[in-house]
């Protein structure tokens, strides 16, 4: 594994998920305000420096993550990783989070596509970052 592949898909997944998934809760901000148990879209700074902290963890998760098992298929895998993560993680966090909340059905949707979307995109980032299987073998091959 890269330690400079690593660093650069970490501070890009990093980004892109605060982004996307703040971009995802302000459109979601209509179903979280009726909701008075989920308290964190009032935090106003401290709540974007929560999300921050969360990015920056996840990030670096994601990217070790994905350079342990990245076998340089491209853009196609990146997907497939950003499926598994959203299988794997978005959807059951989620869904504990909705069983121990009345919320309803709608709002954890939401928080499930989100996630889904933000894990695809970060995948397929990831996977042009860490490149193809033909330009690591000539990467290898050139030095």
């Amino acid at each position: 594994m890269s330690k400079d592949k690593l660093i650069r898909i970490w501070i890009s997944t990093a980004v892109l998920s605060f982004v996307l998934e703040g971009g995802f809760s302000r459109l979601m901000q209509g179903a979280m305000g009726r909701n008075q148990l989920l308290p964190w879209h009032t935090l106003g700074a401290r709540g974007l420096w929560l999300m921050a902290i969360v990015a920056i963890i996840g990030g670096l998760a994601f990217a070790a993550m994905f350079l342990q098992g990245y076998r340089g298929l491209g853009a196609k895998e990146g997907v497939r990783f950003g499926f598994w993560v959203t299988l794997l993680a978005g959807i059951p966090s989620t869904l504990a989070f909705a069983a121990m909340l009345p919320m309803g059905r709608r709002l954890p949707a939401e928080f499930i596509g989100a996630d889904f979307v933000t894990f695809l995109v970060c995948g397929i980032v990831a996977a042009a970052i860490a490149g193809s299987g033909a330009a690591q073998k000539a990467g290898a091959a050139g030095a």
